[in-house]
């Protein structure tokens, strides 16, 4: 009896053990493979159904979306719109195929984050285009053109020279002016940065197009490549 009794419990580890290797066997095979995908998934999907609340270039409804993740203090950033950017916006973005979602990645400056605000600022004016152009042109044309590097970690985007650049286009410069110290849009710029380490970006200028993120200025060709299989799907 206790001979029948031992084989009995035996038998019954040995099942134990086989069914604790058959759960982790499925757990380990599940988690790798699947969870990437639905990640990949559920940023896609977020970055293609536009806000109200989102800083766009081009047409709202155009059905693909191109995240650009920017400081314009970021010499690079500014080589990215002075180069590739203007190239893509004749190409994408003005035929109505893509619009540009801009976030805020503001790192280097005081005036990094009152620019980053003044995005806000000119948005309700319904000028956040025109805005994001205008004053990176200005450290270009100012600065970085002429190889002037420094400016890079100088407080040059005060509030007067942003008012006095979009005074043309304001149709309240003093509210305007008012916004760039707001320091309650902070929490929007907060809220971009959390989403590009989302997107695992970690450097400006930075991009998400569909499922893939893309850091720094890179030609043309790399982010048409990329549109132009979203644009197929």
């Amino acid at each position: 009896m206790r001979k029948f009794v031992i084989v009995n419990v035996a038998i019954a580890l040995v099942l134990i053990v086989f069914l604790l290797f058959l759960i982790n066997r499925d757990e380990a095979t599940q988690s790798p493979a699947d969870t990437p995908k639905t990640v990949a998934t559920d940023i896609k999907d977020s970055t293609e159904n536009t806000t109200d609340e989102e800083l766009v270039i081009g047409d709202r409804s155009a059905p693909v979306t191109m995240i650009e993740y920017a400081d314009f203090k970021c010499p690079q950033c500014n080589r990215f719109h002075q180069e590739a950017g203007r190239r893509l916006r004749q190409d994408y973005v003005d035929s109505g195929k893509v619009k540009i979602v801009f976030r805020n990645y503001p790192f280097i400056g005081p005036d990094s984050g009152r620019s980053a605000r003044g995005t806000y600022c000119a948005d309700q004016q319904g000028i956040f285009e025109k805005y994001h152009d205008v004053v990176f042109d200005y450290v270009w044309s100012t600065f970085y053109k002429d190889g002037n590097m420094e400016a890079e970690f100088q407080d040059v985007l005060t509030a007067t020279v942003l008012t006095d650049l979009m005074s043309p286009h304001l149709q309240d410069a003093a509210a305007f002016s008012a916004c760039l110290d707001d320091t309650s849009l902070n929490e929007k710029i907060d809220a971009d940065l959390l989403r590009g380490a989302d997107h695992n970006i970690n450097g400006t200028p930075g991009f998400r197009i569909g499922d893939q993120s893309i850091v720094g200025p890179q030609n043309y060709t790399v982010f048409s490549t990329l549109l132009e299989i979203e644009l197929k799907k």
